[in-house]
């Protein structure tokens, strides 16, 4: 062994070699028979003894996700909408997207997930046969016998919105022609390539972020851990004669967290020695272990304490440290399976399974002054720590559990936590490639750690791979398909963009003929029906993911008979939806409403009014405006008519309302009409069989519905007129010293004439939520001509610019003598809609009006 310090190994850095050691070196000569010795001098820290990782060029290829696979006809998945249910904004996709962007460098969480282990492992399919092809006159033939037998490996990985779905990808070999990049010279090498086939891959979604996938060293099984439960896969291939690819089965067996303690999950372990063991440790380092059955599947609770002799004696599993606030936490088994080690940040304690043991428990580490444990990794009997200062080569013991052998100060980041470890086997037995990386940094970190002449050593100097802007984890692990060449590795990745796959060789530069490969992708053909987005939610789903997304509450105490009776009266509905999408509006733009009165004996329909700092942004639909919504009617014809009317009363209040439908919903073939009659009937066409099409075509046309003012210019004069006002007067000469031209307002049209048999279902809403108004109306109309004559004079002495516009006033409830007659004949009209005569003649409907 090399000479070091009692417990401490090895320690090597940057410029230092470590202790040497002297040994007698054999020196050829030709002058002498016999051979001759010399001393040299070896030291622990190696220049070229280990694999150097180069990527293969051209060897990258992306293997499927779930974002390969959208379908560009569905825009909005019902995943997003369940997510966002919480959310009270409204707003186009276009818009929402455009701002996730731009907030993404605010909304990074750079304070990572430190209960997040391992999103991909490389597992052993099985063993597999293969022809190579031979030439015969020139052609390339396969024969028929196999004579190549290789060991079929698989790539499993996390993947999918929030890290939902486990997908296993087959990597199988394939004769490439490489080129030497240093000489040119060619030559054929078999490298990890797509598995070609629409079933290349099985998956399988959980309904929870999955934060830790584990492989069994000793069984076909896949452990898969959430914050708060453990499912376990079995994965296997499938080799009939016409299918060949990997199948995954979730065996009838899990662990929820409460089943033994009251926090999330950290980290889970398989036994290395005994297939049937595994270990659990929560956040606060309290940890169990299992037993699984394999003829069963079934698992059972085997220790949460130290077995003792004596009843009462008990050693709880856990470690508690006060000073600890991090939720990591790690276990490693100790060889034979009769120990475990729990890691903290700020400590490594041994806890010993035999009832003979003199020392149950042991503190092996502490690390809270110089040093903080970031991770462990063990493999074939030896341990990899990282800590914040340095990374550590063990051996593994029964005697002694934690032997330093050799240790290498890497001088990263020390106040980086998101640092973590990942260890594979190099081609020589007892040598390992240690990678470490960051989420802070796109460079990783390569440590080769193993045995020269039976002595521990640092292989080779540390290097660094650049890896994408946006990885967030990184896997290298040794994948060798031809015995001639030991050196074949890969990279796996996982960035913004999919998972990334890449060869790399370990000694020489080698370069692929050819552009980058890509797996086949599982997306629809272009002849595939597209999704049935509308069979992805439920009506009650819809009507609160309706709600959530629009600026105000959808449903008041006002409201509630909407929904007390889905078979009742459409016109009711329909009434009460106009009433508050005039009366809102008005709310919205802060219209002052007058009473109605007479002039020159002509009855004001329009009162006159006017608007302070009120207006609507271009995308407001008429969903955001109202504060309820009728879903459940079903008389299209009753809400189309309704529209054709808020049209007429919104040009009157100075509001275009928008009908746009067509060019919204580009997959549905809508007539020139942009009616929900229209829209339900394509709706109907395309998905016959959805039993939710009206409430689909209610949402949607409330939601392209939109308003915008068409007068904002003057509004915003208006605007800052009334702030003009209340300035001082230093102030306002101030801004007559800048001298500010305030163009001149454009003259308004006058209001369109409202058609007195489309008014009726207008006035009638009105009267039926309106009587509350009564009292302040009656003693208003004691003011009518003091306020006729006052506001006359006004306007014929000092006219404002921009107040001229008339702006509808809701009518009174109770009407005067002179009044009565033309608003009586008007209430006893039928409504009036395009084609519905005789429908209108057979069933009696109340009458309304908007505010």
């Amino acid at each position: 062994m090399w000479p070091s310090k009692h417990s401490l190994g090895v320690q090597l850095a940057y410029g230092i070699q470590g202790n040497g050691v002297v040994a007698a070196e054999e020196v050829s000569s030709a002058s002498e028979e016999s051979p001759s010795f010399q001393p040299k001098i070896h030291f622990p820290r190696l220049r070229d003894r280990g694999p150097v990782l180069r990527p293969i060029k051209n060897s990258s290829w992306k293997l499927p996700t779930p974002t390969d696979e959208k379908d560009d006809s569905v825009a909005t998945s019902m995943s997003w909408w369940r997510s966002k249910s919480h959310s009270t904004i409204y707003a186009p996709d276009e818009l929402t997207e455009a701002l996730v962007a731009e907030s993404a460098p605010i909304n990074e969480s750079f304070a990572h997930d430190p209960t997040e282990g391992d999103q991909m492992v490389l597992v052993n399919l099985g063993t597999g046969v293969f022809a190579n092809p031979v030439n015969l006159d020139g052609h390339k033939v396969v024969p028929s016998t196999k004579n190549s037998v290789v060991n079929i490996k698989a790539l499993v990985y996390v993947c999918g919105d929030n890290n939902t779905q486990l997908r296993i990808a087959p990597i199988l070999p394939q004769n490439k022609k490489v080129t030497m990049e240093d000489s040119g010279e060619t030559s054929n090498l078999y490298l990890p390539a797509p598995f070609q086939g629409r079933t290349n891959y099985a998956c399988c979604n959980f309904p929870h972020k999955i934060l830790q996938i584990q492989a069994s060293p000793l069984l076909p099984i896949i452990a898969v851990r959430s914050s708060s439960k453990i499912h376990f896969v079995k994965f296997s291939w499938q080799n009939d004669p016409h299918t060949k690819a990997p199948v995954f089965d979730v065996l009838p067996s899990s662990i929820n967290s409460h089943e033994f303690t009251e926090h999330d999950l950290a980290h889970f372990e398989f036994s290395p020695t005994d297939k049937h063991s595994f270990s659990i440790i929560d956040v606060r380092g309290k940890f169990s272990i299992w037993r699984l059955d394999t003829k069963s599947w079934r698992i059972k609770l085997a220790h949460q304490n130290i077995p003792s002799a004596k009843s009462g004696n008990e050693i709880p599993l856990a470690i508690s440290d006060l000073e600890d606030a991090s939720s990591w936490k790690s276990i490693c088994w100790a060889p034979k399976s009769e120990s475990l080690i729990a890691f903290s940040r700020n400590e490594a304690t041994i806890f010993r399974l035999n009832r003979k043991s003199s020392i149950p428990v042991q503190k092996l580490i502490t690390s809270n002054s110089w040093a903080n444990i970031w991770d462990i990794k063990s493999y074939s009997g030896f341990a990899f720590l990282l800590t914040s200062r340095e990374i550590i080569f063990l051996k593994l013991g029964v005697e002694v559990p934690f032997k330093r052998l050799v240790s290498w100060k890497h001088y990263l980041d020390n106040e980086d936590s998101s640092l973590k470890l990942h260890v594979c086997e190099a081609e020589k037995k007892d040598s390992f490639i240690c990678s470490v990386f960051s989420k802070n940094t796109p460079l990783v970190m390569i440590y080769t750690f193993g045995f020269h002449d039976g002595k521990p050593a640092l292989l080779n100097d540390p290097s660094c791979i650049r890896t994408d802007d946006t990885c967030s984890y990184i896997m290298f692990d040794k994948i060798v398909y031809d015995g001639r060449d030991q050196s074949t590795y890969c990279e796996v990745q996982a960035t913004a963009s999919g998972i990334q796959f890449s060869s790399l060789h370990g000694v020489k530069s080698l370069s692929l003929d050819g552009t980058s490969q890509s797996y086949p992708s599982d997306t629809p053909d272009d002849e595939t029906v597209s999704k049935d987005i509308f069979n992805m939610i439920s009506i009650a789903e819809a009507t609160n993911a309706f709600h959530s997304f629009s600026t105000s509450n959808r449903m008041t105490n006002e409201n509630e008979e909407i929904w007390e009776d889905e078979k009742s009266d459409n016109v009711p509905l329909v009434q009460n939806y106009a009433f508050r999408l005039g009366h809102d509006i008005k709310k919205r733009l802060n219209i002052e409403e007058d009473s109605p009165e007479r002039i020159d004996g002509t009855e004001v329909l329009n009162g006159s009014g006017k608007s302070s700092d009120g207006y609507l942004s271009k995308y407001t639909p008429i969903s955001a405006i109202a504060d309820c919504l009728p879903i459940t009617i079903d008389d299209m014809e009753e809400f189309d008519s309704m529209i054709e009317q808020l049209n007429d009363f919104y040009e009157s209040c100075g509001v275009k309302l928008q009908k746009d439908m067509r060019r919204m919903l580009k997959g549905v073939s809508l007539d020139n009409c942009d009616s929900v009659q229209q829209l339900q009937k394509c709706l109907e066409e395309t998905y016959p069989e959805h039993p939710n099409i009206s409430q689909v075509a209610m949402i949607l046309a409330n939601s392209y519905y939109k308003v915008s003012n068409e007068d904002i210019e003057s509004r915003l004069q208006d605007v800052y007129r009334e702030e003009l006002k209340g300035c001082s007067s230093e102030l306002t000469s101030m801004f007559d010293d800048w001298d500010i031209q305030i163009p001149k307002v454009r003259a308004k049209s006058a209001p369109p004439t409202v058609d007195t048999k489309k008014r009726g279902l207008l006035h009638r809403a009105l009267t039926q939520n309106s009587q509350h108004m009564s009292q302040l109306t009656s003693q208003s109309s004691q003011l009518t001509q003091e306020s006729t004559a006052s506001q006359a004079s006004r306007s014929s002495q000092s006219p404002q610019p921009g107040s001229s516009q008339e702006i509808p006033q809701i009518m009174s409830s109770q009407p005067s003598s002179s009044q009565a007659r033309p608003a009586t004949s008007r209430l006893s009209q039928k409504l009036k809609r395009p084609g519905s005569q005789g429908a209108s003649q057979k069933k009696k409907k109340r009458k309304g009006g908007f505010a």
